[in-house]
């Protein structure tokens, strides 16, 4: 009986090409849906973000009866808003602290506040507690965190950033600014101020045991949703997006910094118009956040910008959220700003953005 020997037959090197190639073209057609479905999924946890944060500023509403201030200047003799305080209060991030699950954080700065006492003298956070470190949901996992900005004022281990900050209005620093004389509460309150977050200048110092050092934070002293009534929660910006600067001498993205570009953005241009720079005090450009280094806060805007390909999240009075594009007519932007716009300004309707 004979036997037959069977030969295995190898892949020819044309078969081997052509394996090679289908494969090639199938990572090519699968990696930009795979970009598009992470870049989909950043867009959505930002969202969400946005969402938890506006919920918080509810809370802090309920307990205080009203927002946070955007800032509160403390100083004693000088009130004025053009970079000369002498004494600044909390942002308003630092204040929704134990409302987004970070109570030890908050817990830590009024400990400071009230070693600082009732001087007229710059807040400083407690560093290695409160400031090292950015809670999550104050991070677009679409973008980077840039470096801490080093300010010996807030402390000396650097103020660490995100990715979110509130609306100062429409137009610079010094429109929201509340620079009207004070009234019998302690605190000024203007007209001049048209965004839901604003500088409280604060004089009177509040004396009792339990407010030592903690009358700074002007927690009672922000907008009210009656604040709102003339535009409508659901047509006024609240929180916005914004890029970190990766110089450490640079604030933006700060959120323990009370500062124009820390916590604060302005609708004076439309989101991520990267041919108009911010101007802020001591910044440092770089191409993902241009800017104009000035002097003189009272000029100083930032703008709302993002990594998300044609817009920006944002949060609105009544704690629902949008994706804003960056096609946006600017005069619509404009008066989603302000809280309380002029009669002259455009109708919103939400279903168009």
């Amino acid at each position: 009986m004979s036997m037959v020997r069977s030969r295995r037959r190898a892949f020819t090197l044309v078969e081997l090409l052509v394996v090679i190639a289908i494969i090639a073209i199938l990572v090519a057609i699968l990696l930009p849906a795979i970009g598009a479905a992470r870049r989909a999924a950043w867009r959505n946890s930002c969202i969400n973000n946005v969402r938890n944060l506006s919920q918080a500023l509810h809370l802090h509403h309920d307990g205080h009866l009203s927002f946070p201030p955007g800032a509160t200047n403390c100083s004693a003799t000088n009130n004025s808003h053009i970079n000369t305080q002498i004494c600044i209060g909390p942002s308003w991030m630092a204040q929704i602290l134990p409302y987004i699950e970070e109570k030890k954080k908050h817990d830590a700065m009024y400990v400071m506040m009230e070693v600082d006492g009732n001087g007229h003298t710059p807040l400083r956070c407690n560093a290695g507690v409160a400031d090292t470190s950015t809670p999550d949901v104050m991070r677009c996992p679409a973008t980077d965190q840039g470096t801490a900005f080093n300010n010996s004022s807030y402390t000396t281990g650097g103020l660490q950033k995100g990715n979110y900050a509130g609306c100062w209005g429409a137009g610079n620093y010094s429109n929201t600014a509340d620079t009207s004389s004070e009234t019998t509460n302690g605190v000024t309150t203007g007209s001049t101020h048209d965004g839901v977050f604003y500088e409280v200048e604060l004089k009177t110092v509040t004396t009792s045991a339990d407010a030592k050092g903690k009358w700074k934070a002007a927690s009672n002293k922000g907008t009210t949703f009656g604040d709102m009534a003339t535009d409508g929660t659901t047509k006024t910006m609240v929180i916005s997006e914004i890029l970190t600067s990766s110089a450490a001498n640079d604030g933006r993205g700060a959120w323990f910094f009370a500062g124009m570009g820390g916590t604060s953005f302005t609708a004076k241009f439309t989101p991520n118009d990267f041919t108009t720079a911010d101007k802020i005090v001591g910044c440092s450009p770089d191409p993902k956040t241009p800017c104009t280094a000035i002097t003189n806060e009272a000029d100083s805007f930032a703008s709302a910008r993002s990594e998300h390909s044609g817009g920006v999240v944002v949060g609105f009075g009544d704690a629902h959220v949008q994706f804003v594009p960056d096609t946006i007519d600017i005069a619509v932007w404009q008066a989603m700003a302000t809280r309380m716009g002029p009669s002259t300004e455009p109708e919103i309707n939400m279903d168009d953005l």
